[in-house]
């Protein structure tokens, strides 16, 4: 009676498995062999990542208004939402303390002159949050993505439900239920070409990228590499551990497809599919927490978009000969901060946060050409450890959930 059970989880591995080979594969292929990678099909890697977001924003608003319906009062609602904010905000301060910690140690001496001028910075509209939330008609979230506004709307369908008698509450949480289920479906059949789009992906990435546009940041990079990696292996996994008693290694090795989906995409809501499946059927995590937790997660915990912003706007202040103050510091983590709720969950998401940013802090615009330059590589990293918090937030707050 336990293999039925137990086929899904190693059908996950083996795509895991595989998904990892054939990023190496990719890796090598378009760096040491660029005219056979050149044949492998780069459609195939677009359409994985089209039918992807596709399937996330379906997604995202049902398993949000599922969460809401399942948990079925506002006081659980209050108590998980809180918690989950209460996480972000501390990982992501911690996140953009670290970058900085780092910036002030290797990059402090940068100088980078801009030669030609690049890209303006896009206009910011930094007023019009609401209009950020609440969206002019249903249809448009679920066309663009729109991860902040889908929550939104399965947050105030959820509350609206909330109030109905209980038979009729049952009735609405049986249909998001099959309708979850049918979207869920559908991304796992997406998530079959997992395999084959890493390696197109990495391919055309390693064969088409231009490796010396990086060689005048070596300072950036080892603070950045440092940086990201004590937030991904010592910081992310210490909070799993004091908090949830979970084993860090064990937990990493059980998501570690949907790490993988997210840097070989770059989206975070492009990962949502493979996040949520990672969790609840390897790790143990209740589909209720994940389809509440993850959508959030997903547009408003950034750690590794904290790490790289906040380097990026101290190398760029100590290009222009200003001194990296403790006010500067906090200055950029505050803004780094602000911007993290704004950021969207696609590749490039945060070049019109970086734009507002720049301008904030009074930078000339052509800046923003180096976020653009040196983003194109360090985009899939960063997203693989904004989705490694958003899996460890999630299963910390079931853990601690199941405890209370």
């Amino acid at each position: 009676m336990t293999q039925p059970a137990a086929a899904p989880a190693a059908s996950h591995g083996a795509s895991a498995h595989l998904t990892l080979l054939a990023v190496l594969l990719g890796g090598a292929l378009g760096h040491y062999l660029p005219d056979v990678a050149a044949w492998l099909p780069t459609w195939l890697g677009a359409l994985f990542v089209r039918l992807l977001r596709l399937a996330a924003g379906p997604l995202v608003f049902l398993s949000c208004l599922r969460a809401v319906l399942a948990l079925g009062d506002l006081e659980r609602l209050r108590r998980l939402g809180g918690r989950a904010a209460l996480y972000y905000l501390s990982t992501s301060a911690l996140a953009a303390a670290t970058g900085a910690a780092f910036s002030l140690l290797l990059i402090d001496e940068a100088r980078y002159a801009p030669a030609a001028p690049v890209s303006a910075a896009p206009p910011f509209e930094g007023g019009r949050w609401l209009e950020k939330l609440i969206p002019g008609d249903l249809l448009s979230p679920l066309l663009h993505g729109e991860v902040l506004q889908l929550v939104a709307l399965a947050l105030a369908l959820g509350l609206l439900v909330l109030r109905r008698p209980p038979e009729e509450r049952a009735w609405y949480l049986r249909a998001a239920t099959r309708l979850d289920e049918l979207t869920t479906d559908g991304a796992r059949a997406a998530l079959r070409l997992t395999p084959l789009a890493a390696l197109c992906i990495t391919a055309e990435l390693t064969r088409t990228l231009d490796w010396g546009t990086l060689r005048p940041f070596g300072g950036f990079l080892w603070a950045w590499a440092g940086a990201t990696l004590t937030h991904a292996c010592l910081s992310l996994p210490l909070i799993l551990w004091l908090a949830a008693r979970a084993r860090p290694l064990d937990f990493a090795l059980r998501v570690k497809d949907a790490l993988l989906v997210a840097l070989t995409t770059a989206s975070s809501a492009a990962t949502l599919p493979a996040s949520k499946r990672a969790l609840e059927e390897r790790a143990g995590v209740s589909p209720e927490v994940t389809s509440f937790v993850l959508p959030l997660g997903a547009t408003l915990n950034m750690d590794g978009s904290a790490v790289y912003q906040a380097q990026l706007l101290l190398f760029m202040c100590a290009a222009e000969g200003r001194a990296l103050t403790p006010g500067l510091v906090l200055t950029i983590i505050a803004l780094v901060l602000f911007s993290s709720a704004g950021t969207a969950a696609i590749p490039r998401g945060g070049i019109a946060m970086m734009g507002m940013m720049i301008a904030a802090l009074e930078l000339p615009p052509v800046y923003l050409g180096l976020y653009i330059a040196i983003d194109q590589v360090l985009d899939y990293p960063i997203t693989a450890l904004n989705v490694w918090g958003d899996l460890v937030g999630a299963k910390l707050l079931d853990v601690r959930g199941r405890r209370s």
